[in-house]
């Protein structure tokens, strides 16, 4: 007999539906799964880095002349632009159009007593981009100076001679392909996480009440309904170039959203 294997993101769908059954259901058990869902994120965190690192410095390396990546980097910036503000229109026309969350009952009760304003001008930012101490961008996870070295590390590899611009490439090239096997490896275990993830978030909720339940999944169906649209309008490489659906690449990132929904 022939066995049928599921597509990654129909598997993410499985998991994130039998999470919600199981935190609802045998929410006292949470706490005995909730070790898989930390270790999973904690997994996800650990790749982020080196992959942005090896993979800019990589691609950059491999562009060769400057007039290529003033090119290549113009049109980047000029697709980025076009196609953020094509999802800005299309979040404000859905939002307008459908409402989500009227209607929805999701017991707010907590009030906010005091927001400490932010100390950090446009500028400072514009100047943090720039690192101190790359290691410790790499260990604290500041992505912006992490981007800003490896984009400066990989241009200049391509002035240098042509022995060490060799061993270099080849280095960051194997290092990631060797980060990307790593991350497959992660990934495989994304079913297992989301479940983890989501029956721990169900489970907490519904010793709380049910109608926030009811409420984060009306909010949850109304923007995976207006997710699909978007990724077909708003990014032609995911519904136009490609010829496939968003949800094959929506689901799989599920797993970040649901990191930043326990920030």
């Amino acid at each position: 007999m022939k066995r049928v294997k599921l597509a990654l993101h129909w598997q993410i769908l499985i998991a994130i539906l039998l999470g919600i059954v199981f935190g609802i259901l045998c929410f006292d058990y949470v706490k005995y799964i909730d070790w898989a869902g930390s270790m999973f994120l904690r997994a996800l965190k650990m790749i982020i880095i080196p992959m942005v690192f090896t993979s800019l410095i990589m691609g950059v390396a491999s562009i060769g002349k400057s007039s290529d990546l003033g090119r290549i980097a113009g049109k980047t910036f000029a697709f980025y632009i076009l196609t953020t503000l094509v999802a800005t229109a299309i979040g404000l026309v859905l939002v307008n159009l459908f409402k989500p969350g009227v209607g929805a009952t999701i017991n707010l009760t907590e009030t906010v007593q005091s927001v400490k304003a932010t100390e950090t001008s446009f500028m400072d930012q514009i100047v943090a981009i720039i690192p101190d101490n790359i290691f410790a961008s790499l260990s604290k996870g500041d992505l912006l100076p992490v981007i800003f070295f490896a984009i400066l590390f990989g241009f200049f590899i391509t002035q240098v001679d042509e022995k060490p611009r060799i061993f270099l490439s080849d280095f960051f090239s194997s290092a990631f392909d060797v980060v990307m096997k790593i991350t497959l490896f992660v990934i495989k275990f994304t079913p297992y996480g989301v479940f983890a993830i989501v029956a721990k978030m169900v489970g907490d909720q519904a010793l709380e009440s049910i109608p926030l339940l009811y409420g984060q999944a009306v909010l949850f169906t109304e923007a995976l309904c207006c997710l699909p649209l978007s990724g077909y309008l708003a990014r032609p490489t995911l519904g136009g170039i490609l010829r496939r659906c968003p949800l094959q690449f929506l689901l799989p990132s599920l797993p970040v959203h649901l990191q930043l929904r326990f920030q």
